[in-house]
C-alpha cells in the first residue's frame, strides 16, 4: 500500500483569494512566512517527501494502473499487479460490458461508479411493475431506466419511520425571514396589489374632493403602516371618523 500521509501542499494565499488557484507554485517572498517555514503555516514541496522508488507512480493501493478503451486492452492484465480504470470516453452500454469482463477476471477497478459501487438489493425500497419484468430486466443504459422511472414502472417506495415534520411545523422554529432560504417574502406580491388599491382609491375620494388634503394625507400614511386591510376598510374608516368633506 502507497503512503499518503504528505501535505496537499497548497500554494500560498490559494485559501484566501479565489483568483489565487491551489496548483502549487514556490514562495518566493522576501517576508513569506510560507518559505520561512514558520510554524503554523502550510509545509514546503521538499524532496523528503518523494515516495520511495518501489511505490513511486503506484495507485495508491499498491498496483500499476492501466487506462482501458475496449476489451482487447485486458489482455495480459494480473489482479495482483494491475488496477483497471475505465476511460471516461467509453460509452454506458460498452462501459456496462467491461464491467462485468473485469468482475469475471477479478480484476480492481479504479472507478466503479456510484451505481456499480453500491448495487440495488432486494432490501431497498423499490417497487417494479410486475407487468413489466421483462421489460425492465432488458433495460441496460441509463436512459431506458429513466424512462421506467418517468413512466412510474420502477418508484421508490416511502421509509418507514417516525417523521419530526409535524413537530417542526407545531414548533414554529425556523420560520421567519431570517432563517428562510429563497427568494423575497412570497406574501409581499399581495402587499403590493393591496396597498397600490388602497392608494389608488385614495387619490380618487381626493380627486373628487370628497377627502381634504390633511385627511388624504394622513389616511396615505396609516395605508403604509397596514392600518386598512382593503379599499372597503378605508371606506368604514372615513365614515366612522367623519372624515368625508361636506358639499
Amino acid at each position: 500500500m502507497a503512503n499518503n500521509s504528505k501535505p496537499a501542499f497548497n500554494r500560498q494565499e490559494s485559501w484566501r483569494y479565489k483568483r489565487v488557484k491551489p496548483a502549487w507554485r514556490r514562495a518566493r517572498g522576501v517576508t513569506s512566512k510560507m518559505r520561512k517555514e514558520e510554524a503554523g503555516w502550510p509545509a514546503k514541496v521538499k524532496v523528503g517527501y518523494g515516495t520511495a522508488a518501489a511505490t513511486r507512480g503506484l495507485h495508491p493501493q499498491g498496483l500499476q494502473e492501466r487506462l482501458i478503451h475496449r476489451l482487447s486492452e485486458l489482455e495480459g492484465l494480473d489482479p495482483k499487479v494491475h488496477i483497471v480504470r475505465i476511460s471516461a470516453r467509453v460509452g454506458e452500454r460498452k462501459r456496462l460490458a467491461l464491467l462485468n469482463e473485469l468482475r469475471q477476471r477479478s480484476l480492481h477497478i479504479a472507478n466503479p461508479g456510484k451505481e456499480e459501487e453500491r448495487p440495488v438489493t432486494s432490501e431497498e425500497p423499490i417497487w417494479i411493475d410486475p407487468e413489466e419484468t421483462t421489460r425492465v430486466e432488458s433495460a441496460i443504459t441509463r436512459q431506458e431506466v429513466k424512462s421506467l422511472i418517468d413512466s412510474g414502472r420502477i418508484r421508490l417506495l416511502q421509509k418507514k419511520g417516525v417523521s419530526r415534520g409535524r413537530h417542526r411545523l407545531k414548533s414554529g422554529r425556523r420560520k421567519k425571514a431570517g432563517s428562510r432560504k429563497g427568494g423575497q417574502n412570497p406574501g409581499k406580491e399581495a402587499w403590493v396589489l393591496k396597498i397600490r388599491a388602497i392608494r389608488r382609491h385614495l387619490r380618487f375620494l381626493r380627486d373628487k374632493r370628497q377627502l381634504a388634503p390633511a385627511s388624504y394625507k394622513l389616511l396615505l400614511g396609516m395605508s403604509k403602516g397596514g392600518a386598512f386591510r382593503s379599499r372597503s376598510h378605508v371606506d368604514e374608516y372615513v365614515k366612522a371618523h367623519r372624515l368625508q368633506r361636506k358639499r
